[in-house]
C-alpha cells in the first residue's frame, strides 16, 4: 500500500466494474428494515476504500447528483484513469485520490456509507486493522459500513485449489505467466482421469470457477499470495475491537429455510436471541464461501427484527414472471411467479397476485407501495374472500412482500433512479453507460449492475442512443455499419448480405433491441 512504489495493481489493472450490493439505495434498504435510520440515499456522503478507477462509484455519482463520494486507492494507474473518466464525464460530485490507507486519518470527514469491496482479504493484517479504523473514525453516527471478505468453510476447498496453484506458478515473475501457468495447472487437474474419483468430485466446480475470469481477476483473485479468508464470528470480533458491530448482510434473501428439517430451523430459532451465532451456523450449514456485510457503530440498538411496516415507504420492483401463461388474480387458486434468476414463490393471496403480475408487467420499474397497494385493491378477490379496508390490506401485504423479499423475488428500492421503461422517438441512453460501452463489453445500468453487450451492433446501436435519432436514422447508421464490415447480421445461422434483406431485418429487430435496453434500465428521459 506504499504509495510510493507502484503495487501490482498498477502492472495488471483489476476491471473496474459495479457493484449492485454496494450501492448505497441497498444499504438504505436494509438499514431501514432494521430500524436504523440511515441518511437519504439522495443526499448523501459515501467513500469508498480500494476504489480501483473509480467505476462502482462513478456510477452512483452519475446517478446521484446531489450525494458526494469519494473513493480512496494506494495504485497510481488506476486512480489517474478514474479521474480522467470523471474529466470527460463533467461530473463535479466525485473526487479520486491514491492514497496510502495506513496513513489515512479522521481528516477525510464524515460519511453515511463506507464502501469497502474485495480488499479485506487481500492485504495483510496492519491494512485491515487500518480499513476498521477509519469505518470507526469516519461512519456517520446513523451510518453504514460494507466490507466484503472471503469465508470459512466455503473457502477451504478454494484455499486448496489456490495453494497448488502458487506452487505451480513458483518462481515465475511475469504476471500473465503466471496466469497462463495457473490456468494450466487447472486443467491438468480437470481431466487428470477418465473416471473422475471422490477426491476430483470435491473441488471439480472449484476447479472450474476461474475459467470464466479474465486475466486481472484471476490474477488478483486466485494467484494473489495475500488471501486470508475468516470465520464470520472471527471478523465481527475484529469489527468490535473498533467499537463497530453487525448489522446485517447486504443480502437478506441468502438462506432457503424450505431445503432444510423442521428439526434444523427448529434448532435455528432457538439461536433467535444471538445473531452472530446464528449467522455462523448458518454459514455452516451452507458453506459460505463469501461474505458481504454490513457494520454499523456499537452504541447504535438493535434488536434484530425487521420492521415490515417500514416497506410502506419503499419503491418495489420484480421481474418475477407468472408461471402460467394466463395467471389468474382474482381467485385463491394458487399461482407461481420466478425471476430469471430462478428465485420463485408460490401464492393463493389475489392482493399479493396481483401486486406480482403489475410488478413484472412495468419492469424494471419501481412502484411506490401506496401505488401497488392501489393497483391490487383495484381486482377485487373472488366471493368469500375477506377484504376489511385499505388498512388492513396494507398491513396485510406489508407482510406479503416482506416474504416475497426475503426468497429473492421482489426487490425494495429507497428511491427511483432516473430511467424510463418505456423507448421514446428518439431513444437515449445513460451518458455514463454510453462512455462504458467504448471501453468494456459490460456496460453499467442506472439500477448499478452491468449489462453484458454480446455483440458489436448491439454495441454500437447503444453508441448511437443520443437522443438525436429515431428508428429510420437509428436504422441507417445500422445498415452503414454492417455493409462497412464491421458486424455481422445472421438469419438462421448463416449472415446477411443483401442490401434490402438487411434493412428489413434491422426495422424488424430495432424495437426488440430498444426495448431490451429500456428493460435494463438503460434508458433516459
Amino acid at each position: 500500500m506504499n504509495q510510493k512504489l507502484p503495487t501490482n495493481y498498477d502492472e495488471v489493472p483489476y476491471p473496474g466494474s459495479v457493484h449492485v450490493q454496494t450501492h448505497p439505495d441497498r444499504l438504505a434498504v436494509i438499514a431501514t428494515l432494521l430500524g436504523l435510520e440511515s441518511a437519504p440515499v439522495q443526499r448523501c456522503r459515501v467513500l469508498e476504500l480500494g476504489c480501483g478507477d473509480g467505476t462502482n462509484v462513478l456510477a452512483m455519482a452519475h446517478s446521484l447528483p446531489h450525494s458526494e463520494f469519494l473513493g480512496i486507492d494506494g495504485a497510481a494507474r488506476p486512480i489517474a484513469e478514474g479521474k480522467q473518466m470523471i474529466a470527460d464525464l463533467g461530473l463535479s460530485n466525485i473526487r479520486l485520490e491514491q492514497r496510502d490507507l495506513l496513513k489515512i486519518g479522521a481528516d477525510l470527514g464524515t460519511f453515511d456509507y463506507i464502501i469497502t469491496h474485495g480488499v479485506y482479504s487481500w492485504v495483510p493484517a496492519p491494512v485491515r486493522d487500518c480499513i476498521m479504523r477509519i469505518c470507526a473514525e469516519c461512519l456517520a453516527p446513523n451510518g453504514v459500513a460494507y466490507i466484503s471478505y472471503n469465508a470459512y468453510p466455503g473457502c477451504h476447498l478454494r484455499d486448496m485449489v489456490r495453494r497448488m496453484m502458487l506452487f505451480h506458478v513458483r518462481g515465475i515473475d511475469d504476471p500473465m505467466q503466471r496466469v497462463a501457468q495457473g490456468r494450466s495447472l487447472l486443467q491438468f487437474l480437470a481431466t487428470a482421469k477418465s473416471e473422475p474419483d471422490r477426491y476430483q468430485l470435491m473441488f471439480q466446480a472449484e476447479i472450474g470457477r476461474p475459467k470464466s475470469y479474465g486475466d486481472g481477476l484471476f490474477y488478483h483473485d486466485d494467484l494473489n499470495p495475500m488471501n486470508q479468508p475468516f470465520y464470520f464470528h472471527e471478523f465481527i470480533a475484529h469489527a468490535a475491537q473498533h467499537g463497530l458491530k453487525f448489522l446485517s448482510e447486504a443480502a437478506l434473501d441468502g438462506f432457503d429455510p424450505s431445503q432444510y428439517t423442521p428439526a434444523t430451523i427448529a434448532t435455528l430459532d432457538q439461536l433467535e436471541g444471538d445473531p452472530i451465532v446464528r449467522e455462523q451456523y448458518l454459514d455452516f450449514l451452507t458453506c459460505r464461501r463469501f461474505r458481504r456485510t454490513l457494520l454499523c457503530r456499537s452504541e447504535i440498538a438493535l434488536d434484530y427484527q425487521i420492521r415490515c411496516d417500514a416497506i410502506a415507504d419503499f419503491f418495489i420492483a420484480s421481474e418475477a414472471e407468472p408461471v402460467s401463461p394466463e395467471p389468474d388474480v382474482e381467485s385463491k387458486l394458487p399461482e407461481t411467479f420466478r425471476t430469471p434468476t430462478g428465485a420463485s414463490i408460490e401464492t393463493n393471496h389475489p392482493v399479493l397476485k396481483a401486486a406480482l403480475l403489475h410488478l413484472h408487467q412495468h419492469w424494471p420499474e419501481a412502484i411506490p407501495f401506496a401505488d401497488l397497494l392501489a393497483v391490487a385493491r383495484r381486482r377485487p378477490a373472488s366471493a368469500g374472500s375477506e377484504i376489511e379496508g385499505e388498512q388492513a390490506d396494507a398491513r396485510m401485504l406489508h407482510d406479503l412482500l416482506l416474504r416475497t423479499y426475503l426468497v429473492g423475488v421482489i426487490e425494495l428500492h429507497a428511491w427511483k433512479p432516473p430511467f424510463v421503461s418505456h423507448v421514446s422517438e428518439r431513444p437515449i441512453a445513460s451518458v455514463f453507460a454510453r462512455f462504458e460501452n467504448r471501453r468494456k463489453n459490460t456496460v453499467p445500468t442506472l439500477r448499478h449492475n452491468g449489462l453484458e453487450m454480446k455483440d458489436s451492433l448491439s454495441r454500437y446501436l447503444l453508441g448511437l442512443l443520443d437522443g438525436t435519432r429515431d428508428s429510420t436514422a437509428l436504422v441507417e447508421a445500422m445498415l452503414a455499419f454492417v455493409q462497412s464490415g464491421q458486424a455481422e447480421l445472421m438469419n438462421e445461422s448463416r449472415p446477411v448480405t443483401d442490401p434490402a434483406d438487411l434493412r428489413t431485418d434491422l426495422e424488424k429487430g430495432l424495437p426488440a433491441a430498444l426495448k431490451v435496453f429500456a428493460r435494463s434500465a438503460l434508458l433516459v428521459a
